[in-house]
C-alpha cells in the first residue's frame, strides 16, 4: 500500500509543476495587474453605466467602518515577498492541492479493473467538472480587491457543493441502473438551487475585464491541472499495478 503513497506524492509533484508553471504566465500577471487597482474607487459590475460605473463607499460601510465584502488583506499578516519567494510558495500549495487529488483519483482507480489512459483523462475531466465547475458557477474566481460574501458561507457552500457534484459524478460512472445515473442531475443541480452567497452588489477594484480575462485564465489553467493529474496517476498506477501489488483492491 505504501506503492499508493509515491504513486499521489509523484504524481502531485508533476501536475503541480506544470499547473504552476502555467499559472506562472497565464493567472499570476493578471492577479498582479489586479494588485495595482487595490485601494481604489470599486467599480460596480452590475451596472457599469451607473453613477460612472461606481459604487459609492459609504454605502458598502457596516457599522465599524469597515467595506462590507471586499477581499482586504491585513497590512500585519505576513506574505511572501515578489519573485523567487512567491513563486515558490505558490508551487508548494500547487503541489499540496495536486498531491490530495492524486490521494483521491488512486482511491477510485483501485476500483476500476481495466484503466487505461482514456478513462484517467476522463476522470480528470470528471474530477475539473466537480472541484472547479461546478462551485466556480456559483462562486467565479476573485481577483483581489473584489466584493465577497462572508468568507464561511462561501467555504461552506464550496465544500457541499464539490461533495455534492463528485457524488453525481460517482453515480454517472460506477451506476449500475439508469435511475442511478440519473440521479447525477440532482447532485449537480441541488446546490444551485439553494445559491451561492454573493455580496449586495458584485464588482471590485479592478475592471470587468480584468475580471473576466482572469476568470478565462483560471478555467484554463485548472482543466490543464485536471487533465495532466488524470493522465499522470492513471500511467504510474498502471505501471504499479502492473506489478500485482493491488491485484486484491481490483479483483
Amino acid at each position: 500500500m505504501s506503492k499508493i503513497f509515491i504513486v499521489a506524492f509523484l504524481s502531485g509533484i508533476m501536475g503541480g509543476s506544470l499547473y504552476s508553471l502555467v499559472q506562472n504566465y497565464r493567472v499570476v500577471p493578471l492577479i498582479a495587474q489586479a494588485e495595482l487597482f487595490e485601494g481604489g474607487d470599486i467599480v460596480s459590475y452590475d451596472d457599469p453605466d451607473t453613477v460612472e460605473g461606481h459604487v459609492a463607499h459609504q454605502h458598502l460601510l457596516n457599522p465599524d467602518g469597515v467595506e462590507e465584502g471586499a477581499n482586504h488583506h491585513d497590512p500585519s499578516e505576513w506574505k511572501p515577498s515578489q519573485g523567487a519567494q512567491r513563486l515558490f510558495f505558490t508551487w508548494v500549495s500547487n503541489v499540496v492541492l495536486a498531491t490530495a487529488w492524486s490521494f483521491l483519483l488512486c482511491g477510485i482507480f483501485l476500483f476500476i479493473p481495466k484503466l487505461s489512459m482514456r478513462v484517467g483523462m476522463l476522470w480528470g475531466l470528471l474530477g475539473y467538472l466537480a472541484f472547479f465547475v461546478a462551485p466556480a458557477i456559483g462562486l467565479p474566481p476573485e481577483l483581489p480587491g473584489m466584493l465577497a460574501a462572508d468568507l464561511e458561507d462561501r467555504q461552506l457552500w464550496w465544500l457541499l457543493t464539490a461533495a455534492s457534484s463528485f457524488s453525481g459524478m460517482i453515480c454517472l460512472y460506477f451506476g449500475k441502473h439508469w435511475t442511478i445515473r440519473f440521479s447525477m442531475v440532482g447532485f449537480l443541480i441541488l446546490p444551485h438551487v439553494f445559491g451561492a452567497p454573493h455580496p449586495r452588489v458584485q464588482g471590485g477594484t479592478a475592471p470587468e475585464t480584468l475580471w473576466k480575462n482572469y476568470v478565462a485564465a483560471t478555467y484554463g489553467a485548472n482543466l490543464i491541472l485536471w487533465l495532466s493529474l488524470g493522465l499522470i496517476v492513471a500511467f504510474l498506477f498502471r505501471k504499479v499495478a502492473s506489478e500485482g501489488v493491488w491485484s486484491y483492491a481490483r479483483d
